[in-house]
């Protein structure tokens, strides 16, 4: 609703003026319920926080009673003076919404008006609490199969998914065998969000499931719960006790001592056998005989029949003994004395005139005399498998009483089993470790840890100790880079401020030049100019002389015509003296007049020569002053050109000098970081000598091992009372079973039995003296908490589009906002739900992706705004804000090593970012259409990628290559996930079907729909 509040008001017609609708109705107006539908409709495209036309923002009561730029657009009970009612009517210039508005705004409807003006009358009040209560969810049918999102426990056991808003669990290597999980809140209906659920994560430590729907994120975890008493009367307090061979019967060693056989599936006892004479030590069925062999310190051997209690044969052997193993040809026993030394014995069949007997075969096993456990191998021929504390795990020939092999297992082993065919052997160590054994070459097949926990807690610490020291490395090398580019720039400063002084020095050097030019001129200069005067003063002496010559001729005519007149008049008069010395004195002034004349010839003809000679002077000089006036052009010209060489240089020696500075400047403040991530290695290293140290604590030793029928995993049982099963070709553990209070002092116990077993689909064991304990072998997830709600706007503003787990397991990020409007995100304590972090808007449109860096100390978000924010999370300030993608980024991915990000996106693009520049290392283009998911495989460079074309490549990042690509039937996909051991490729998209793949040579291995 463009309001726009700075125009000024103008009189209009009566005609143009919307009309408004007179309501009878006596009952207050909801804002909520009422009021916020028509302004989300009609106004708020043009009038929100992210683009608020005349400073007005409709989004909220809040908000829309504050007003715009120019005050309040409402006024409580004054309908007439309240602006957003008279543009809404037209009675204020111009009409709101425009006519020609691009956002589809239609004008209010008087009904629509009478509900504002009535509203506004009744006092405009209001709140946001109960904004979507309107909403009317409704079912969303199971044919809305839609994945749009995956993810993969951290022990790549199982992984989990959704269709629509049905939530599964299923296991990588069985996906048939999958569970519903759902929120009981919400009916029996089997969903577990009220609309589509659009973002899934596992914890780093695969206890938690966190699913993102409608302003809520719901935390799933993963519980392990043994049987109770009533649904198993056998799970009673024993001291021992053993499986049989197929798995329908146990035998318990009871507090008292008797051996009572159950039947499990009809949970009824089968028989009670009495008999032993001291503590039982050891308790095991004879193969498939349906014997049970017993054991007990006292040195008494007895077979017993399982089914009536009777004995089969006894031997009483004079030693102390501590545990016994039994063959599966259900012939053959071998016993452990208190001595360390192995004793066999074979039953030997009642004959017609002898009862069945317990003979001995071999009265000490291979000389050995510090035995810690043993185990009976029946095929190809009869082997005794000894765990020697000072010569590690023995084969023996037991017909031969010779050694054929000897294992080292690197620890003391405490527990053997031999596996159903026969062919493989499994030791549980002191130091928590299990490993299976080929007996046929003696070859360590797979080793693990006996807990997921553990296996999880050290693969973590490996990675971070690992990933910190490459950093610091990385680091470290780039010290000398910084000292190596420091010597360069100190070299070029060093060669520029050579060039700049040789600059200066023939600068001075033209200066002088200059200067000496310049002098000459001025000297030739001031010589034609002396010459010039000289010759004037010459000319002017000519004339004067010249004038007193004319004059003196014309005297010298009048004395001489005075001479003659008086000799005339002495011829005349003959006069006497006196007229002679007259006539004597006009001849004298003739004389002197002619004298004079004499000298003003001269001086004309000596100041002729002046003039005569200073114009040869002027002359000479002027030709000497062209060639020094053309000297000094060029003296001038060369100090100009030194003089812009030396600004030059001077400039480039500042600009290496401010180089050199930088370079100077980077290495302390580079050297204080490589201290810091150096100290936080030394952290991580000892966190991770820390867990194992754990991990080798004797509360974790493997007491107790079991084969799975069909020998695929294999059961532990440690002192302190976890168990494990494990997958026998890699060691992986699959799943734990937690200590019980039962088992809360099973670590430092000295005494009693430790025995596990596999009992058709459950775990049995037994920390003895203690409850026997039966476990499912899948855990079940049970919703443990929701935070948000659907009618709460506040906590989450809308769909949850994006969650990531910190690699802690304590805090998780939850990202959401409104379409074109905001785009926020907050992180959350994964056990109170609190908010530890609220980092507002981080962009301008809905969140589409969330990351934590792999030290966990940087969130990347992704948004539909086209950018990427990395954002430091301690101090919650954004690090830098990453543009290119031309369309909304969907999804965000870090490589292991922790400086590269990757990122996938609708403009059919995938990026690489390096995260320390903020720039664009790499852009994978060449899909068809826009990119939905992307995921990096293990630790290594490359990643998976999934196209809404259908494809999904294998990409490696380092130059952008196809490794391979996985068929999907051009299914529309919208998640991707891969095992953590990069094993495994799964998918799902519009289809509704789940593919998964072997990654490393794109076989589909399954499928499920």
């Amino acid at each position: 609703m463009a309001i726009l509040w700075l125009v000024a008001p103008v009189s209009v017609s009566a005609e143009s003026v919307l009309t408004i609708a007179k309501l009878d109705r006596a009952t207050p107006v909801d804002f909520a319920t009422e009021i916020a539908p028509i302004l989300k409709r009609n106004c708020v495209a043009c009038h929100h926080k992210a683009d608020a036309e005349g400073g007005l923002v409709l989004e909220s009561h809040a908000s829309l009673m504050k007003g715009g730029d120019t005050g309040p657009a409402v006024i409580a009970k004054d309908a007439k003076s309240s602006l957003l009612l008279m543009r809404a009517t037209g009675e204020e210039d111009p009409l709101m919404p425009p006519e020609d508005n691009d956002v589809g705004a239609s004008p209010l409807t008087p009904e629509e008006l009478g509900l504002w003006q009535l509203w506004i009358q009744q006092g405009a009040n209001g709140s946001d609490t109960t904004e979507t209560e309107s909403i009317s969810w409704q079912a969303i049918p199971e044919s809305i199969r839609t994945i749009y999102a995956s993810d993969v426990s951290p022990d790549g056991q199982q992984f989990a998914f959704a269709r629509g808003n049905r939530l599964f669990v299923a296991d990588v290597d069985k996906p048939n065998e999958h569970v519903l999980l759902a929120d009981p809140a919400l009916g029996d209906s089997g969903i577990a969000d009220v609309d589509l659920i659009q973002s899934i994560a596992f914890s780093p430590d695969g206890r938690r499931l966190a699913t993102g729907g409608f302003r809520t994120v719901r935390f799933w975890k993963r519980t392990h719960s043994p049987l109770d008493s009533d649904s198993a009367p056998w799970r009673m307090p024993a001291q021992a006790m053993a499986v049989s061979a197929d798995g329908s019967a146990i035998a318990l060693v009871n507090t008292i001592g008797d051996i009572e056989v159950w039947d499990v599936a009809k949970n009824e006892r089968r028989a009670s056998l009495r008999g032993q004479s001291d503590t039982v030590v050891g308790l095991a069925w004879a193969g498939s005989t349906g014997h049970v062999v017993v054991a007990d310190e006292a040195g008494h051997i007895t077979v017993r029949d399982a089914t009536d209690g009777s004995q089969v044969a006894e031997i009483e052997l004079e030693t102390s003994l501590l545990d016994l193993a039994a063959c599966s040809d259900g012939t053959h026993v071998a016993v452990r004395n208190i001595g360390g030394g192995v004793t066999l014995l074979r039953l030997a069949a009642a004959a017609e005139n002898a009862p069945a007997s317990l003979q001995v075969v071999h009265q000490r096993i291979a000389d050995i005399s510090d035995a810690t456990t043993l185990a009976l191998v029946a095929k190809p021929s009869l082997a005794i498998a000894i765990a020697s504390e000072s010569r590690g795990i023995v084969l023996v020939d037991a017909i031969k009483n010779q050694v054929t092999r000897t294992l080292q297992a690197g620890s003391v082993v405490n527990t053997i089993a031999v596996a159903p065919d026969q062919t493989r052997l499994v030791t549980g160590n002191h130091d928590g470790t299990v490993s299976v054994w080929n007996l046929a070459d003696g070859k360590r097949l797979a080793t693990g840890t006996a807990s997921t926990e553990d296996a999880l807690s050290m693969s973590q610490a490996t990675r971070d100790a690992n990933r910190q020291k490459a950093l610091v490395s990385k680091l470290t090398a780039k010290t000398k880079e910084l000292q190596d580019f420091l010597n360069k720039e100190d070299e070029a400063l060093a060669a520029i401020t050579k060039t700049r002084d040789a600059a200066t020095v023939a600068n001075d050097a033209n200066e002088e030049k200059r200067v000496a030019a310049a002098k000459l001129v001025t000297a030739t200069e001031a010589a034609i100019e002396k010459s010039k005067a000289d010759m004037a003063a010459a000319e002017k002496v000519v004339a004067v002389v010249k004038a007193r010559l004319e004059q003196a001729t014309k005297q010298l005519e009048n004395d001489k015509t005075a001479v003659v007149k008086t000799a005339a008049e002495e011829s005349d008069k003959n006069k006497d003296e006196a007229e002679a010395a007259k006539k004597a004195e006009a001849e004298k002034k003739v004389a002197a007049t002619q004298a004079a004349i004499d000298k003003a010839k001269a001086d004309i003809a000596a100041a002729e020569k002046t003039i005569v000679d200073a114009k040869t002077s002027i002359e000479a000089n002027a030709k000497q002053l062209e060639a020094q006036r053309a000297a000094l052009t060029k003296a001038e010209a060369d100090k100009a050109k030194t003089d812009a060489e030396l600004v030059k240089q001077q400039r480039l020696a500042d600009a290496a000098a401010a180089a050199q500075k930088r370079a100077t400047d980077a290495i302390p403040e580079h050297q204080r970081l490589v201290d810091a991530e150096t100290r936080r290695l030394a952290r991580l290293d000892a966190k991770l000598a820390n867990v194992q140290e754990n991990l080798a604590q004797p509360a974790r030793a493997v007491m107790a091992l079991a084969w799975s029928p069909d020998g695929t995993q294999i059961v532990t049982l440690r002192r302190d009372g976890e168990s494990c099963l494990i997958r026998s070709s890699d060691g992986q553990p699959l799943s734990s079973f937690p200590r019980t209070s039962s088992d809360a002092f099973a670590g430092i116990r000295t005494t009693g039995q430790f025995d596990v077993a596999f009992l058709g689909d459950k775990i049995c064991r037994l920390v003895g003296p203690g409850i026997v304990q039966c476990w499912p072998h899948q855990g079940h997830w049970t919703l443990e908490r929701t935070i948000g709600a659907i009618n709460d706007p506040g906590n989450i503003a809308d769909r949850v589009t994006a969650i990531d787990f910190h690699p802690d397991a304590l805090k998780v990020a939850v990202g959401t906002g409104e379409p074109s409007r905001s785009g926020t995100v907050k992180v959350f304590d994964v056990q109170t739900g609190a908010v530890l972090r609220d980092l507002g808007d981080l962009h301008t449109d809905t969140v589409l992706g969330l990351a934590f860096s792999p030290d966990g100390r940087t969130l990347a978000s992704s948004s539909a705004d086209r950018t990427i924010a990395l954002t430091h999370l301690a101090t919650g300030t954004t690090i830098r804000q990453l543009e290119g993608h031309t369309h909304h980024v969907l999804s965000i991915a870090w490589q292991d090593s922790g400086d590269v990000l990757a990122s996938a996106a609708a403009d059919q693009t995938v990026k690489l970012w390096n995260t320390e520049t903020g720039e664009t290392s790499r852009t994978v283009s060449g899909f068809a259409k826009e990119m939905t998911a992307i995921q990096f495989v293990e630790t290594t460079d490359q990643l998976v990628a999934a196209c809404g074309s259908g494809e999904v490549r294998l990409i490696k990042s380092s130059n952008g290559g196809k490794v391979r690509s996985f068929d999907t039937a051009k299914d529309f996909v919208f998640t991707i996930a891969v095992t953590p051991d990069g094993k495994k490729l799964i998918a799902g998209g519009q289809s509704g079907i789940v593919r998964i793949w072997n990654l490393a040579d794109g076989k589909l291995v399954a499928e499920l729909k």
